[in-house]
Formats: structure tokens, sequence, C-alpha cells
């Protein structure tokens, strides 16, 4: 209210000054033309007029927000107690039918075996005695053509063997130049111990002139390792070889 009033009196103040000063103009413009019927002179005044004030916008009041109520928590509700639910009853087994009992297999009685006479008996068994000798007999005949075979074919492959080293000593010798000169001639005599894969282990000249064991030495070192057939010998074998110094 005290706005309103304000305002109102400060506008019936601008309208009594404007008033005046209309009528302070009036009075001013007969004296002007009183003046200039004597000096014939015009004077041309322009009035003023003063703009009015706009009065400022009202300030709308905003209304103050009502407070809220305070609410209050509301208690937490006390949980139910768990109620386990009742186990359920186990179903009753199923009572499976019992088998009917199988009936009993009717046992035929065995035939009594007719007893044959004592004589018949003894030929027979005396015929199976002869039959179980013969078989023996065929085995070990069997047995010993095997083992003649298989001699054989080893004693074949040893001599093949030992004819194969004795070949390629004589290959990887030299004949010395001052026997060659000399016109000397002569046999070595040689022992060899060979692993089953062929391998030299030791050697020994046994018999034989100084000027041809250089020459065997190098001859039986460039001569080995010799593989030996597979099966040959199981153990380390011991060989005699003679090697031969012929200028013809």
């Amino acid at each position: 209210m005290n706005r309103y009033f304000s305002s109102f009196l400060i506008t019936a103040f601008l309208y009594i000054i404007l008033i005046a000063s209309y009528l302070y103009s009036l009075d001013n413009q007969k004296i002007i033309k009183s003046v200039t019927k004597k000096s014939e002179q015009t004077v041309k005044f322009t009035v003023i007029v003063q703009q009015r004030p706009q009065p400022e916008p009202k300030k709308i009041e905003k209304p103050k927000p009502k407070p809220k109520p305070i609410v209050k928590p509301k208690p937490k509700p006390k949980p139910k107690p768990i109620v386990k639910p009742k186990p359920k009853p186990k179903p009753k087994p199923i009572e499976k039918p019992k088998p009917k009992p199988k009936p009993k297999p009717i046992v035929k009685p065995k035939p009594k075996p007719i007893e044959k006479p004592k004589e018949i008996i003894k030929k027979e068994y005396k015929k199976q005695i002869v039959q179980k000798t013969q078989i023996k007999q065929n085995k070990s005949v069997v047995k010993k053509a095997i083992d003649t075979l298989l001699i054989e074919k080893q004693t074949i492959l040893r001599n093949q063997y030992y004819t194969k080293i004795k070949n390629t000593i004589n290959k990887n010798k030299s004949y010395p130049k001052i026997a060659i000169r000399r016109g000397i001639q002569g046999e070595v005599k040689i022992k060899f111990t060979i692993s089953p894969k062929g391998e030299l282990i030791s050697y020994k000249i046994i018999e034989g002139k100084k000027i041809f064991k250089k020459s065997v030495v190098i001859a039986i070192k460039n001569s080995f390792p010799l593989e030996a057939p597979k099966g040959l010998f199981k153990n380390n074998l011991d060989l005699f070889i003679s090697i031969k110094y012929n200028l013809h």
C-alpha cells in the first residue's frame, strides 16, 4: 500500500507542475501579442510538453512456497519368519514282483558205458603209446633238421663275412717298395676281436716279417668298421686271418 500511495503522490505532483507551466505559457503569449502590435514583429514559441513518466511495472511477488511437512520415516516391517517347507514324504518303493522260479531241467540219466573186454583195452592203450612215441620222434627229427639248417646258414654267413674281411684288407694293403726291390715275399697271420656291430676292438700280429707289418696295420685300420649280418654273433668274435704278400 505504501508503494501505491507514493506513486500516486508523485503523479499528482507532476500534473500540478504541468498545469502551472501551461498557465504560465498562456500569460506570456498575451504579453507577446501586445508587444507585437506596437513593434509589428511576430515571435513564435514552441511549447514543450513534458512526457509523463511511465509508472514502473509492478513487481509481481511470487508466493512463498509453503514448507513441506516433515514426514516421519515409516518403521521397517519386521521380517516374517522363514517357514521351512515340510519335507515331502518319500514315495514307497514299488515292490517288483518276484520272478517265478525256473523249472529245474530234467536231467536225463547218462547211459552206462559198455564195458569193453580187458584185451581190447590193452590193445588200444598200446596203440596210443606207439602214436605218442612216433609224434615225439617226428618232432625231434624236425627240430634237428631245423637246427642243422640254421647252423648251415650261420656257417655260410660266417664264411662270407670272413672272406669279406680278407678281401677288404687285401684291397687296402700296399706292397712295401723295399720288399719289391729285394724281391721279398711272405705271409702275415693276424688275430682280430670284432664287436657284433662290426667294429674293430683289438688286433695282434702273431707271425710275419717285419717289413710287411706296417702295411698290414694300415690296411686293417682302413678296413674297419665292417658291418656284420644281423644275428650272426651276439658276443665279440675272435678271428684268425693270414694275409699273403706275393710278387706274382
